[in-house]
């Protein structure tokens, strides 16, 4: 964390086996981290971010830090910091794992902070099982923080499905229906292979949106791929897309809508004032549009949009 007006850094976590290093953090962080003013006070709270080894690090920044800290107080000893989630604690470290490479989306439902990211080589756009060794399916995760302050003693959240020792709901079945899920979150698993999540999550109306790319590489001289854009309820995975579900008719009966050849861009939030539509812009790599109804708010699905604190 930079100081911005003397470009000195005030706050440092990293990897090390000193006394306030990190000795597990032992894989790159390609992306931004996602900051957010929880309390809605105008200041950040805490903060979320992936690394390419399937980890999420968390780190709680609301108490009063150390002002023009010495070199042996950037650790911050206020400001708590740890692993918050990892795909699979059983994998040995620098082997294959799903990776970050964008940063996390969040919202509020039913008061408690929901943390939405999705996996993918974003960096080998062609790779998949036949191609440089991509054989894990990418996922996306939400991941539900009930304790936003780590009081007490917090463990990290295991990624596997809770019929694999872990904490979580596999919801990947679950496109047109709002099941019932684990309390520190879901995940669903992408089914095509090479698929991967290459945008940022943008979150509206407590529904997740983001994009996917497939590689098509019959032809490797001159590979393509297409374009999925995916969006779900936080709460539960259900699909935005499609007609309402008869087993739950707050949201859709598809998870995704095929946005074509090329790849995309993050999507845009369009939001109108009143009782005006709301769109969801993507621009694709062949320069369309691709311009959604991203849907009237809806109080019973929680927060509508994270910018609506003032």
């Amino acid at each position: 964390m930079i100081d911005v007006d003397t470009g000195q850094p005030i706050a440092v976590r990293k990897y090390g086996a000193g006394a306030n290093d990190v000795s597990d953090m032992v894989y790159a962080i390609p992306s931004a981290p996602g900051v957010l003013d929880v309390d809605g006070d105008g200041f950040a709270d805490v903060i979320y971010i992936g690394d390419l080894g399937g980890n999420i690090w968390k780190w709680v920044v609301r108490a009063a830090g150390t002002h023009a800290p010495s070199s042996s107080e950037l650790h911050q000893a206020n400001w708590s910091f740890r692993k918050f989630f990892s795909d699979d604690p059983t994998r040995t470290a620098g082997s294959r794992s799903r990776s970050f490479f964008f940063s996390p989306a969040a919202t509020m439902v039913n008061s408690i902070l929901h943390i939405g990211i999705g996996t993918g080589e974003r960096a080998n756009m062609n790779c998949s099982s036949t191609l440089d060794g991509c054989t894990l399916a990418n996922r996306y995760y939400v991941l539900k923080d009930r304790n936003v302050w780590d009081s007490g003693s917090p463990s990290t959240i295991d990624g596997r499905a809770t019929g694999n020792s872990g904490d979580l709901t596999d919801v990947t079945i679950y496109e047109d229906d709002c099941p019932g899920v684990e309390p520190k979150g879901f995940f669903f698993t992408l089914a095509t292979d090479g698929e991967k999540f290459v945008t940022n999550s943008e979150v509206f109306n407590a529904f997740f949106f983001s994009s996917t790319f497939a590689p098509d590489i019959s032809n490797i001289c001159d590979p393509t791929g297409s374009s999925l854009l995916y969006g779900f309820l936080a709460k539960c995975g259900q699909g935005f897309f499609g007609p309402p579900s008869t087993a739950s008719p707050i949201a859709g009966t598809e998870r995704t809508l095929d946005i074509g050849k090329g790849v995309p861009t993050d999507a845009r939030l369009s939001i109108a004032p009143g009782d005006g539509s709301n769109r969801l812009i993507i621009s694709k790599q062949d320069g369309e549009l691709i311009n959604i109804d991203s849907g009237a708010s809806a109080a019973d699905h929680g927060m509508m949009y994270w910018r609506e604190f003032d």
